[in-house]
This record gives structure tokens, sequence and C-alpha cells, in this order.
């Protein structure tokens, strides 16, 4: 039962699932990324984060990378409770799309005034 009482640094090289050579959790130095069907699609470098990317941009904290077509969307959504609730992101026609999914509300937008939150 030794290894219940291991102490110091571990060190671990790239995680392959065995079932699909695609699919892997690929460590570097200061660096993480959650590999599927061979692309990374969670990527942690240094304290930047990266989805659909395996370089997060350096001086953002979070990149977010789709793919551009006339039929796919690069969208944040937010639910509640499984409920859809608003989207965010580039539509189709590469526009910046907000969008609340809630019926019969608004979209609104504060500002501080003087440290007073204002609409």
């Amino acid at each position: 039962m030794a290894y219940k009482y291991s102490v110091g640094r571990r060190d671990f090289g790239d995680i392959d699932y065995e079932g699909d050579d695609n699919t892997q959790i690929d460590f570097d130095v200061d660096y993480i990324a959650f590999v599927t069907n061979g692309i990374s699609m969670l990527a942690v470098s240094g304290s930047n984060v990266g989805i659909g990317t395996a370089t997060p941009d350096a001086t953002e904290i979070l990149t977010i990378n789709g793919t551009e077509s006339q039929s796919d969307q690069t969208m944040i959504k937010f639910t509640e409770d499984g409920s859809d609730r608003a989207l965010i992101g580039i539509n189709t026609s590469n526009n910046i799309l907000i969008e609340n999914l809630y019926s019969n509300k608004h979209i609104v937008f504060k500002a501080s005034d003087a440290g007073t939150a204002r609409e």
C-alpha cells in the first residue's frame, strides 16, 4: 500500500485513450489540452483558456474559435435549469448576435454612472 503514502512530484506524459488514437490529454510546460478527433477542443496555456483551439490568444483570458461557414454560428449559450435563456456570438453573416431566448423579456445594458448602475 505504499502508493497511498507517496510524496513528491509526479511527472506524466500525454495520456491517450487506448481505444482511439485521436482522443488524448496533451501535457506540456504550462499547457494542457483535451483532444478529441485529433483536434484540441479545450486548452489551458498559462492563465489563458482556448475553446476550439490549441493556441489561446496570449493577450486574452478566453479565446473561442468556431468554424466560419454559411451554416455554422459560433455561440455561447446560457441556460437555467436546463431551459435556454440567451445566446451571444457571431451569426452566419458575421454579425455580433445577442439574443434573448426567454419569452417576452428584454435585453438590458447597464453602465456605472458615478458608482450607480443605470440602464
